[in-house]
């Protein structure tokens, strides 16, 4: 369980993607994620002990976001729309879910084109794959949203789908 230093143990991951917003409050995200577990400290009973391993996967999921007067933004992903598919390393073949994942709220800037995000708070997130495993997870992210190109509902000014 995530917090017990019996059982923690680190990953890391970097992520890339697209996230699209429909302009009403809803949007997608598709994306790769690509990963590394870092071995373990064995804690009383040699729990956790497994090699240290790399490994990629696509991803997507739906999310509900706010813009707030004060140039700030929420974004939360929809509860149930986590799927992953897992291309390489020790999972590979496997799919999973993850039940939830924390808001991120961010700024957006003054142009529209670039918005951060991070999350402000933490909460358990239950990663679970197809061969039966679930994992707790503790998870902290943050990123950088740039606009890619001028879309068809943009008007003159690049307002519109960001």
């Amino acid at each position: 369980m995530p917090g017990s230093s019996t059982d923690a143990y680190a990953n890391s991951f970097a992520v890339e993607g697209i996230r699209k917003f429909n302009g009403n409050g809803t949007g997608t995200v598709k994306g790769t994620v690509v990963g590394i577990t870092i071995r373990p400290t064995p804690g009383p009973g040699g729990f956790p002990h497994f090699p240290p391993a790399a490994g990629s996967a696509d991803f997507s999921f739906s999310f509900t976001y706010t813009v707030n007067e004060d140039g700030t933004w929420t974004s939360t992903m929809v509860p149930g729309s986590y799927t992953e598919t897992h291309l390489t390393g020790p999972r590979t073949g496997q799919t999973s879910t993850v039940d939830a994942i924390p808001p991120t709220t961010g700024i957006i800037s003054e142009d529209g084109k670039t918005l951060t995000a991070a999350h402000v708070t933490t909460a358990v997130e239950t990663h679970t794959y197809s061969n039966g495993d679930v994992e707790p997870r503790i998870c902290h992210r943050s990123r950088i949203y740039i606009k890619l190109r001028h879309s068809d509902d943009d008007d003159d000014q690049g307002n519109g789908n960001h």
